[in-house]
């Protein structure tokens, strides 16, 4: 299960990356405890709104959250964008997909 299981590392980190400032606050309100540390960034996601007129500064915040996606030792997304798809292809990370009831299932294997 994405969040019960429980786990044998004394220092876990997530990093979260969401357009949704509503995730951004329940996420980490939620889950945080001494043993895990939710990270996330500045991203408004402002780069997928061409209504909004995105600047290079908001294009730059999503190479960074890109970036850092393929950096992260598993990659976990809810299917609905390539965001998380192509950032863990870029350094060969496992990749799961969330399913409607909660869990993950890997993806390529």
């Amino acid at each position: 299960h994405l969040f019960g299981k429980t786990s044998t590392y004394r220092k876990v980190v997530w990093m979260l990356v969401t357009d949704s400032p509503h995730l951004k606050d329940f996420v980490p309100t939620e889950y945080s405890k001494p043993s895990r540390t939710i990270l996330t960034t500045s991203s408004r996601g402002i780069h997928t709104r061409p209504s909004r007129q995105p600047s290079m500064r908001d294009v730059a915040e999503a190479l960074i959250d890109w970036y850092l996606i393929g950096e992260s030792t598993t990659v976990i997304q809810d299917g609905s964008v390539t965001f998380g798809q192509t950032a863990s292809l870029r350094t060969a990370r496992p990749l799961r997909m969330k399913t409607n009831v909660g869990y993950c299932q890997q993806v390529g294997t």
